[in-house]
């Protein structure tokens, strides 16, 4: 759904770090701590109980439904992207090249928004 609204003259473009499984499995594939541009580590990844190790002891079977229950529900109605600055980007399904990825001040999370070409955006979803 699209929801018409005025300028956002209070969006600002941000860098949104990456946590979680994600960092973690980067870090594994490329063999180093924080591999991700603006990667961030969650309490639980500092103290080391959440790990490529302590994945590998769970049962293979449990891992992958857990790993596929949640890329399911992630990908639901979603697409990935890669940013001009390399970033990449869960999207809303359906992303245009000129559609801009922003945080609105106060939000937790980033949105997609596209211009009408008159200067108004219209909010196409959250990233």
């Amino acid at each position: 759904m699209r929801t018409r609204s005025r300028r956002f003259e209070n969006a600002t473009l941000c860098k949104v770090p990456i946590t979680g499984r994600n960092g973690t499995l980067c870090d594994e594939v490329t063999g180093r701590s924080h591999s991700v541009p603006g990667q961030t580590y969650t309490q639980r990844q500092n103290k080391g109980r959440f790990t490529v190790d302590h994945l590998k002891r769970r049962k293979t079977a449990s891992v992958f439904r857990d790993l596929q229950e949640a890329y399911e529900t992630a990908m639901s109605f979603r697409t990935l992207c890669w940013t001009e600055q390399g970033y990449l980007g869960l999207v809303p399904r359906y992303p245009n090249a000129n559609d801009v990825l922003c945080v609105i001040l106060g939000s937790a999370v980033p949105f997609v928004l596209r211009e009408d070409g008159r200067g108004d955006y219209s909010l196409i979803g959250e990233c």
